[in-house]
């Protein structure tokens, strides 16, 4: 997923398979394409529709862009990076019963 989140994050319209995390990533249609995976003709046409249709993959890379923006921006993952920290102090403070100072 990493490589699909710098892409969308360059403005370029992603096509990937439909495995693991990047179907949380990619909404098929809108910010990117989808096709199932081994499937060579469904990646071959999916290339096409790119190509064929510059605008809609232009669309696709914009939208990406702000899913990218909006789910993995910078300001969003430091705040859940720091209420996982916070969660994880509390946890340890309430095991060993200590109070809050």
């Amino acid at each position: 997923p990493n490589v699909i989140l710098e892409a969308m994050a360059h403005y370029i319209p992603v096509i990937a398979t439909e495995v693991g995390g990047n179907k949380e990533i990619i909404t098929s249609g809108k910010n990117g394409l989808l096709v199932p995976p081994g499937d060579a003709a469904a990646l071959a046409e999916a290339i096409r529709y790119m190509i064929d249709h510059p605008t809609e993959a232009s669309r696709m890379g914009i939208e990406g862009r702000v899913t990218c923006e909006q789910r993995f921006g910078e300001i969003k993952t430091s705040t859940g990076i720091l209420s996982f920290f916070y969660s994880v102090i509390e946890a340890k403070r309430t095991k060993q019963g200590i109070d809050e100072q």
